[in-house]
This record gives C-alpha cells, sequence and structure tokens, in this order.
C-alpha cells in the first residue's frame, strides 16, 4: 500500500460498482480512508471486505442520495466524525434508457435530470462546507 493520500479521507458516492468502485480501491490503496456509499449494500460490503483486507480504513454509508433529509444527516454524520473531507468523488448516476430518443418519455427525462444535475448540485452544496475544512 502506497501512502499518497495518507490521513486523507475521501467520500466516493456511486461506489458498488464501475468508475465509483475502482476509484474507491485506487484510493484505498494509496493511503486514503474511505467513505464509500450507494444504494446496493451487499456491493459496498464486497469492496469493504477489500479494501479491509490489505489494511485500508473504510466507513460503508448504504444511501440514496435522492433522498434529501437522509442525505443532510449523512453529511452531518461525516462533520461530526471526520471534521471535514479531503476528496470527492461524485459517481453515483441515473442513465437515461437506452432507446431512441423520440421514444424516451417526457417522465423519464424528468427524473434523470432531477438525478443527475439537481440532485449533484444539491450534494455539492452540502459537501463544499467539509471540502473546506
Amino acid at each position: 500500500m502506497q501512502n499518497y493520500f495518507k490521513n486523507k479521507i475521501a467520500l466516493v458516492t456511486g461506489s458498488s460498482r464501475g468508475f465509483g468502485y475502482s476509484v474507491a480501491l485506487k484510493l484505498a490503496k494509496e493511503g486514503a480512508e474511505l467513505i464509500i456509499t450507494s444504494r446496493t449494500t451487499g456491493a459496498l460490503e464486497e469492496l469493504s471486505e477489500k479494501i479491509l483486507n490489505f489494511g485500508g480504513r473504510v466507513t460503508v454509508a448504504p444511501l440514496d442520495l435522492t433522498n434529501q433529509l437522509h442525505t443532510q444527516l449523512f453529511c452531518k454524520t461525516i462533520y461530526e466524525k471526520f471534521g471535514k473531507i479531503d476528496i470527492f468523488i461524485h459517481s453515483a448516476f441515473l442513465a437515461i434508457p437506452m432507446a431512441p430518443v423520440e421514444t424516451i418519455s417526457e417522465n423519464d427525462i424528468i427524473k434523470y435530470f432531477k438525478s443527475n444535475t439537481f440532485l449533484t448540485q444539491r450534494l455539492i452544496k452540502l459537501v463544499h462546507p467539509l471540502l473546506k475544512k
């Protein structure tokens, strides 16, 4: 394990698979203490086990970021436990249906923008004070 990110706290959303999973694992191998979150508890536990097996430090936080109250409480808990975060990787997103655009419903488009644009902006507002610390 390297120590490039030793004593750094990293929050990675969407950690259950794909980019979020890979970057969380890489940051942990470089010495960061991880806070990993996604809606998929089993996949978070699998990632946590990998991190712990090589001596990394990790906090697992299953969370649906679309729930505003739970997200606010989550950020408050991070502040109470860690006092700050040093690295924020937001990789949670909702994929738009893979279909010809003329067949995608307006409700699907609205859901996509609410999840990927407005949710991201709200999350940045909540995380920004933790990053400033």
